[in-house]
């Protein structure tokens, strides 16, 4: 079967020289669009990083400053009393109370490990999961 509308068609026999360099610019953008999407996706996933990293930084300093806010109540330090009431004299004394300090450390390792101790259950349900799958879908 042939085509009569290809007769037709004026070939130059310089046109032929510019059907392989048409395909090469082809498969270049289709590369160059290819390489723009990869760095977007690393851009992308380098933000959202950076946004974890930032969402854990800042809910640690605010366990901080509630810690330390709950431990002037417990151990009060830095402050003076002025006609019966207290008076904040060093609000670094506040910050680096021993109680404080303490309680940080003790509420970040605490988180930490609740953390991990999900994740790893989070695994063994899983695994287990997987098992039970294979043995309810194996082949008889």
């Amino acid at each position: 079967m042939s085509c009569s509308r290809l007769k037709t068609i004026p070939v130059k026999p310089g046109w032929v020289a510019l059907i392989p360099l048409a395909g090469l610019l082809v498969l270049t953008r289709a590369a160059f669009a290819a390489d723009i999407l990869l760095i977007l996706s690393i851009c992308l996933m380098m933000v959202i990083l950076a946004t974890i990293w930032l969402v854990a930084g800042s809910t640690m300093l605010s366990a901080y400053f509630i810690l330390a806010a709950n431990s002037w109540m417990q151990h009060p330090v830095g402050y003076k009393m002025v006609d019966g009431k207290a008076q904040l004299t060093s609000i670094w004394a506040v910050l680096t109370n021993s109680t404080a300090l303490m309680a940080f450390a003790h509420t970040i390792i605490a988180a930490l490990m609740t953390g991990a101790l999900a994740e790893r259950v989070r695994t063994i349900l899983q695994e287990i999961a997987q098992r039970l799958s294979r043995m309810i879908c194996a082949p008889a």
